[in-house]
């Protein structure tokens, strides 16, 4: 498949190392402030939080960009200017420009989203009935880069410190970027005009989005609410596009994404705490001893890119190929069905363990190939069905939503993730247990029951 599609070639290895920059973050992030910064667990969960809800929910903003004043290009371009500036920066400076660092990174990673995926839409025609195979092909990328850079950045972090992870993720950003600028044109040419205007436009864009992201990340309450007010104002919006609509067919399909888009919040809800708190019950709860070596906490994440990357390759050639139509209901439901199976791996773990005792490795590595696989089913479909249900003029702004779904989701995990939060996990392991099992479980059994209801709602929203 890589041999025989540029554009998708050419996507594989531009998210590779875009998304092993990602990787550093989601790995060192609430390790680096609790461990190096003594910042409180409370505290770090939600400037975590903050930090990738913005990361994600952006793209909403640089998706109209992207279709309005500058094309996919331009605007991925600028995302990587972000990041490398706002890795070097939290390099070299750390404390001192936390927060600006903090900025451009969430800036980055919110241009880059939509703009590279728009990018590879641009290479399919309209209803193609194997755009779901070519995204998840695509997507092996991003848990190929993922696993290199989280298994690493544990290691790194331990043995050479944070800041050398953190250049080590913005010399990703680089080589991404170089990609980019030598084969870009193996994209097809958009039909962007330029003008004075769109630049100034692009600009101010640009300028006051930094102003917010640099004082929402400050304050995580006050960015939770904006992404629940966006997300109303967002979801009506939809439906006012759906009445809109030029025929029944369009309504239905843009009635179809809306509820994909609420899969996805579910699913984030659930997988971001797997970088916030899992990350912690590894530090602590887990014991992370194999053939007596000690294994990073920041490196456990890596289990979770090890089973995209095996259940992306499997289902793309098992399943994905061999089916004539892109199954998006199917595979969304069982994505939320192997999810639930996730979050209650933990609940079953700590039960079948001693009281107060830490938790047997092997049961990390069932959660997160039950979350991978969930993610696999989820994500990438997600991108390709903003490609089946919505039209090219509103394409970009439908994944930049598609992202903002995730970045809700987020946004729900901050407030989970308090949930689990006990005095000194690591003298007191059973009543952190305790908090850890009570709250999978419950999510375990919400995500299951949305997922019934959510299919039944989608079968009813027939398309053709």
């Amino acid at each position: 498949m890589l041999i025989k599609n540029k554009p998708v070639t050419l996507t594989f290895f531009i998210t590779l190392f875009q998304t092993m920059s990602t990787g550093v973050m989601f790995s060192l992030t609430v390790l680096y402030l609790t461990l190096s910064l003594n910042v409180s667990e409370a505290e770090a969960y939600m400037l975590n939080t903050a930090l990738f809800s913005l990361f994600y929910c952006l793209p909403l903003i640089s998706g109209m960009v992207a279709d309005k004043f500058l094309d996919a290009k331009r605007t991925l371009i600028i995302g990587q200017l972000f990041s490398i500036v706002g890795f070097f920066t939290l390099a070299s400076m750390g404390t001192n420009m936390l927060v600006v660092s903090l900025s451009c990174i969430a800036i980055g990673g919110a241009f880059y989203l939509p703009s590279i995926w728009k990018l590879l839409h641009s290479c399919f025609p309209e209803h193609n009935s194997k755009r779901s195979y070519y995204f998840t092909v695509a997507y092996i990328s991003l848990a190929t880069g993922g696993m290199i850079s989280t298994f690493s950045s544990g290691f790194i972090a331990d043995h050479f410190g944070y800041h050398t992870a953190f250049y080590i993720g913005g010399i990703y950003n680089v080589i991404a970027l170089v990609l980019f600028i030598l084969f870009h044109r193996i994209y097809p040419r958009s039909s962007y005009q330029f003008s004075l205007a769109k630049i100034g436009y692009s600009v101010c864009i640009l300028i006051l989005t930094f102003a917010a992201v640099h004082y929402l990340i400050q304050r995580p309450n006050t960015a939770a609410m904006v992404i629940y007010i966006a997300a109303i104002a967002l979801f009506f919006y939809f439906l006012y596009l759906a009445k809109t609509a030029d025929n029944a067919n369009q309504t239905k399909g843009i009635l179809k994404f809306v509820i994909l888009c609420l899969i996805c919040v579910t699913y984030w809800s659930i997988a971001t705490l797997s970088q916030t708190n899992i990350t912690l019950f590894s530090q602590y709860n887990l014991n992370r001893y194999i053939f007596g070596i000690i294994y990073p906490a920041g490196s456990v994440i890596t289990f979770w890119y090890i089973s995209m990357f095996i259940c992306a390759i499997a289902v793309s050639t098992l399943w994905y190929r061999n089916i004539k139509h892109n199954a998006f209901d199917l595979k969304f439901f069982i994505g939320l069905v192997v999810t639930a199976i996730a979050g209650i791996t933990i609940p079953i773990s700590i039960g079948l363990s001693a009281s107060g005792a830490q938790v047997a490795f092997f049961w990390i590595i069932i959660f997160f190939f039950f979350l991978g696989f969930g993610e696999i089913l989820i994500h990438p479909n997600g991108s390709a069905a903003a490609g089946e249900y919505i039209t090219e003029k509103n394409r970009g702004f439908a994944l930049g939503a598609w992202e903002f779904s995730s970045g809700l989701g987020v946004a729900i995990s901050g407030k989970l993730s308090i949930l689990t939060i006990t005095d000194d996990k690591q003298t007191n392991l059973l009543l952190s247990n305790q908090a850890y099992s009570r709250t999978f479980l419950y999510i375990a059994i919400i995500c299951f029951a949305f997922g019934v209801v959510t299919y039944l709602v989608n079968r009813l929203l027939k398309t053709h």
